[in-house]
């Protein structure tokens, strides 16, 4: 793999583009364009589309040490703080429109997850503690409010802060716990790396197959959904987590026998994703997959 031309190819085509396209007057990002890099037909912004983008100015900031990208990383983050909060504290809605006002007050774990996950990333690059202390009450609310009966996590509330019902998801959990490595990175403090253990630990014991995979899906007391409910496996998700796990270890979030058992985990599920996913042919990877894996 020509790591260099990956790392010429972001900074040189991609983050450019992103950064021409994307930023608004207001600080929220235009995150809907067409393959020319155009802007189609406005539609709303959501905690994800943000969070996203400010992720990626504040990684482009580290590459490239270019304050264009150091200033997108800044705005974004603050009309994040000042369009997406609610009143409850730690909170944030789904989506707003372009001007900046409500258009869906629905609380998302995903979208918590990125929050949480892009303002670590703007304290790293700025040091201000404002993103921090957003970040953090991103995560203490999400514990305190996302949990379920079974120790997962709910995948959406509604504005009330009820269960909205919707099938529960792998997908949020992993991205949660993304976010809480990458909060500790950031700030170094334990507390989240405890998090990150405990989240980990919960889907290994929890949702890990014998067989070495993760399904996608499960019903409200996490049993994997069938085929025919809508069961499956998400190849892409397997790499992902192969991905954590180890990147976990290396930061010290297991240490010893767990250490071995989580790096034993993260290559049986590359191994697996590799078996059941690649495309030899053409050099890519098929997803999704039944959950009998085909």
């Amino acid at each position: 793999m020509n790591v260099r031309w990956f790392c010429d190819h972001l900074t040189g085509e991609l983050l450019p583009l992103w950064l021409k396209a994307a930023p608004t007057a207001n600080g929220l990002y235009f995150p809907h364009l067409d393959r020319t890099w155009r802007r189609r037909e406005p539609r709303s912004v959501t905690l994800v589309s943000q969070s996203r983008l400010i992720y990626n100015f504040a990684t482009a900031y580290r590459l490239t040490v270019d304050d264009a990208y150091l200033d997108a990383c800044r705005i974004g983050a603050d009309a994040l703080l000042r369009y997406f909060r609610t009143p409850n504290r730690g909170m944030w809605r789904w989506a707003v429109e372009l001007n900046g006002e409500p258009a869906d007050e629905n609380l998302s774990l995903y979208g918590h997850a990125f929050v949480a996950f892009g303002l670590s990333h703007v304290f790293s690059v700025t040091g201000d503690r404002a993103y921090r202390e957003a970040a953090e009450e991103t995560s203490a609310a999400v514990l305190r409010s996302f949990r379920d009966h079974y120790g997962g996590l709910i995948p959406a509330l509604d504005s009330t802060g009820q269960d909205s019902g919707a099938t529960r998801s792998q997908n949020p959990v992993m991205h949660l716990f993304e976010a809480f490595l990458a909060l500790y990175v950031a700030t170094g403090d334990g507390s989240h790396a405890a998090n990150a253990a405990a989240v980990g630990d919960w889907v290994i014991t929890r949702l890990l197959r014998d067989d070495g995979v993760i399904p996608e899906l499960y019903d409200e007391r996490w049993n994997e959904l069938r085929e025919a409910d809508g069961g499956r496996l998400d190849m892409g998700h397997q790499f992902e987590w192969a991905y954590l796990l180890s990147r976990a270890v290396e930061l010290g979030i297991w240490q010893g026998e767990p250490a071995d058992e989580r790096v034993r985990v993260a290559r049986t599920l590359l191994d697996r994703a590799v078996a059941l996913s690649y495309d030899a042919e053409s050099g890519g990877i098929w997803s999704p997959a039944s959950p009998a894996g085909k």
